[in-house]
C-alpha cells in the first residue's frame, strides 16, 4: 500500500486526542464528545489527523452510531499502512472491515479482519474481538466450520476472562446449526455458568433464551417453555424476541390462547422477519380453531411480508455476488437504462483494452499474443455477464439463469486474475513478500472466493489436515491454488457426485538436502487428463483435447502456476487418469533447502 503521509511526523501532539484515547474503552460516550469538540480536524498534523480518524470511527462504533462511508477510516488506514505490526494499524483495518460489514459486504470485511489479525502485535482482548467479528462474517456466509475455528481462536485468547462468554455462545450456535444439540447445550451451559458468576443479567437472560431455542429444536417443549419464561422475566420490556419464541413454543404445546397473546404482545416492535413469523403463527392458530376467515386474512398478510422478504433476500444475494470493481455497474444494469449502460461500459472497456495492448506491444511483442487472447476472453465474459440480466426470466428458468449468472461472474474473476497475474509474473521478483504462511489461510480464502460456483455445481469440497506453515509468498500461492481449484470445477464429471479433496502432508527425505518438507494435495474426481496431454499441460496456451472441447479454456492458468512455482522454489506435479481423477501436488521445501529472504518469527502470518 502506498502511504501518502509517510513524510509526516509520527508523534501525536494533541492532548485532546490522547485524552479521548484514554477514555475510549470505559467511557466511549465521553471520548466521542471530546472528539466532536475538535474544530477543523483537517488542519491537524498528519499523525494527529490519522489518530483522529481512527478514534472517531471507534467512538461512533462503540456508541452504536452508523459508520457511513469509509472516507474517514481510510485516512487512518493509509497512514498506518498494512506492513508494520502495530495496534493502531490493526485497529484501522478492523474498523475498515466493520464499515464494510455494516454495508453487508462480508467478503471485503473478512479481508480487512484478516489483515488486522496479521498486524496485531499481541494476543489480547482486541484480537479476540477481531476473531469474533471474523467468525460472524463466516457465519453469515454459511461457512460454519471456518466460523467455528474463528470462535475457538477468540475463546482461546479470552479463556478464564469474562469476555469468554461471547465466543462460547458462538461455538454453541455453530454446533446447533450442525444439529449437534448436546454439544451446543454443553457450551451454552459453560457460558451460563460464567454469566451467573459475573451476575450479568443481560447475558443470563440471553442465554436462557438460547437454551429455550435448543430445547425447542429437540422438541422438548416443556423445558423450552421453562427457559423462555425465565428469559422473559429477566429481560422485562426488552424481551421482544423471547416473547416471539414463547409464542412459538406455546403453539407447539397446543396452548393456542397463550400463543396468540405472545404473538400480538410486541408485534409493533418486530422487524419484517419477526412480523412474518407472527402472522404465520396466527394463521396456524386460526386454522386449528377452525376460524377460516381469520386464517385466510393472516395468510394473506404473511404472503405479502414473505414476498417482501424474498425481494430483499434476492437483492442481498445479488449484491453479495458482485465483484467489488463492478458492483455499481451491475446495480445500474437492473435499472430501466440497462441496455444503454451496457453499450457504454463495453465501449469504455474496449478503449482501455486498446491502451493496454499498445503498452504491452511497446514493452514485449512476444507477450502481446497471449495478453490479447486473454483480454478478448475477458471482454466476452464481461459482455455476457452484463447482458445476462436482460434475459426474460420466468419461474421455470430462474434457477438456470441464476446459475449462469454465478458462473459468468466467476469466469470474469478468473480471466481478470489471469490477465493481472500473467503481466506480474514476468517481473514477479519485484513483488515478492516471502514468509511463513499457513496453508489453512490460503485454502480458506480460495474456498470463500469459489463458494458460489462450487455450490451451484453441486461439488463437495473436502478439506482436512491443512494446518501447516510453509515458506512462500501468500498472494502468489493463493493465485496458484485458485487456478487449480478452478480447473477442478471446470473439468468436473458430468454425472454422479463430484468432489474436490484438499489436504497436506509432511515428508522426510534423509537422502537429500530437502529434509523435512510439506506437500499440498488437490485432488478431484473429474474427467481427468488424456495420457497424451499429461506432459504438456504446463506449456503456455496448450489446452489439450479437453480444452479444445471447452470454450472456457485458455491454457494460461497452469502455465503461470508452473512458472511461479519455479520462481518461488516450489515443485508442482500433476497425476491423472482419464475418466477417473486428477491430482496436483505442490511441494514446499524446508528452510535448509532454500532461504530467499531472512525469515524472522515476526514474519509469521498467524491468521
Amino acid at each position: 500500500m502506498s502511504v501518502s503521509l509517510s513524510s509526516c511526523s509520527s508523534s501525536v501532539k494533541s492532548p485532546l486526542l490522547l485524552s479521548a484515547d484514554s477514555l475510549m474503552e470505559i467511557y466511549p460516550d465521553s471520548a466521542l464528545s471530546i472528539l466532536e469538540s475538535i474544530s477543523s480536524p483537517q488542519k491537524l498534523p498528519c499523525a494527529d489527523r490519522a489518530l483522529y480518524a481512527l478514534l472517531l470511527t471507534q467512538a461512533r462504533h462503540k456508541n452504536y452510531i452508523a459508520l457511513g462511508d469509509d472516507s474517514l477510516i481510510k485516512t487512518a488506514v493509509e497512514y498506518y499502512g498494512d506492513k508494520k505490526k502495530s495496534v493502531r494499524a490493526a485497529k484501522a483495518h478492523y474498523y475498515w472491515g466493520a464499515t464494510y460489514g455494516e454495508k453487508g459486504y462480508t467478503s471485503f470485511a473478512v479481508d480487512e479482519y484478516l489483515t488486522a489479525i496479521r498486524l496485531m502485535p499481541v494476543r489480547d482482548e482486541f484480537l479476540a474481538m477481531i476473531y469474533d467479528n471474523l467468525a460472524d462474517c463466516y457465519e453469515k456466509d454459511e461457512l460454519d466450520n471456518v466460523a467455528m475455528e474463528a470462535y475457538r481462536a477468540a475463546y482461546q485468547i479470552l479463556k478464564g476472562k469474562s469476555g469468554q462468554i461471547y465466543p462460547m455462545r458462538g461455538i454453541a450456535r455453530m454446533f446447533l446449526l450442525q444439529n449437534r444439540k448436546d454439544s451446543a447445550l454443553f457450551y451454552y451451559q459453560q457460558a451460563l455458568d460464567c454469566a451467573l458468576a459475573d451476575k450479568d443479567s443481560s447475558l443470563i437472560g440471553a442465554l436462557y433464551h438460547d437454551f429455550a431455542m435448543v430445547y425447542n429444536e429437540k422438541k422438548d417443549y416443556i423445558l423450552a417453555n421453562q427457559y423462555v419464561s425465565k428469559a422473559i422475566m429477566i429481560q422485562g420490556e426488552g424481551a421482544v424476541n423471547a416473547c416471539l419464541s414463547k409464542a412459538q413454543i406455546m403453539l407447539n404445546l397446543n396452548q393456542l390462547d397463550s400463543a396468540s397473546y405472545f404473538y400480538n404482545k410486541n408485534m409493533s416492535q418486530l422487524d419484517i422477519y419477526g412480523k412474518a413469523v407472527c402472522y404465520d403463527g396466527m394463521y396456524q392458530i386460526a386454522k386449528k380453531k377452525g376460524e377460516w376467515k381469520v386464517a385466510t386474512e393472516n395468510m394473506d398478510i404473511y404472503k405479502v411480508l414473505y414476498d417482501s422478504i424474498q425481494i430483499m433476500t434476492d437483492n442481498e444475494e445479488l449484491n453479495r455476488l458482485m465483484d467489488k470493481h463492478q458492483l455499481e455497474e451491475h446495480k445500474r444494469l437492473l435499472s430501466e437504462h440497462a441496455k444503454t449502460l451496457v453499450f457504454t461500459l463495453v465501449a469504455v472497456f474496449f478503449f482501455l483494452m486498446i491502451i493496454c495492448v499498445f503498452c504491452f506491444m511497446w514493452n514485449d511483442r512476444k507477450r502481446k499474443k497471449y495478453y490479447i487472447a486473454l483480454q478478448h476472453e475477458l471482454t466476452q465474459k464481461r459482455v455476457d455477464t452484463m447482458l445476462l440480466k436482460d434475459e426474460e426470466v420466468s419461474e421455470s428458468n430462474k434457477e438456470h439463469i441464476d446459475k449462469k449468472f454465478i458462473t459468468q461472474l466467476n469466469r470474469l474473476d478468473d480471466y481478470a486474475d489471469k490477465v493481472l497475474y500473467y503481466v506480474r509474473s514476468e517481473n514477479a521478483e519485484k513483488d515478492y513478500s516471502f514468509g511463513k504462511v499457513n496453508l489453512k489461510t490460503i485454502i480458506n480464502k480460495t474456498a470463500v472466493k469459489n463458494k458460489d460456483i462450487i455450490l451451484s455445481n453441486n461439488i463437495s469440497l473436502n478439506v482436512h489436515d491443512i494446518d501447516t506453515y510453509v515458506n512462500t509468498d501468500a498472494k502468489w500461492l493463493e493465485f496458484i491454488v485458485n487456478q487449480i481449484i478452478s480447473n477442478s470445477i471446470k473439468y468436473k464429471k458430468t454425472s454422479g457426485e463430484a468432489y474436490i479433496e484438499v489436504y497436506s502432508e509432511q515428508r522426510q527425505d534423509s537422502g537429500t538436502d530437502k529434509v523435512g518438507y510439506a506437500v499440498l494435495h488437490i485432488k478431484d474426481n473429474g474427467i481427468g487428463i488424456p495420457a497424451k496431454d499429461i506432459d504438456k499441460v504446463f506449456i503456455k496456451s496448450y489446452t489439450g483435447s479437453n480444452g479444445r472441447n471447452n470454450a472456457k479454456s485458455t491454457g494460461m492458468g497452469l502455465y503461470i502456476a508452473k512458472n511461479m512455482c519455479g520462481k518461488l522454489g516450489h515443485n508442482i506435479e500433476i497425476k491423472s487418469i482419464e475418466g477417473e481423477y486428477t491430482e496436483v501436488e505442490i511441494t514446499f521445501y524446508g528452510d535448509s533447502y532454500y532461504n530467499p529472504v531472512n525469515i524472522e518469527k515476526s514474519d509469521i502470518i498467524k491468521n
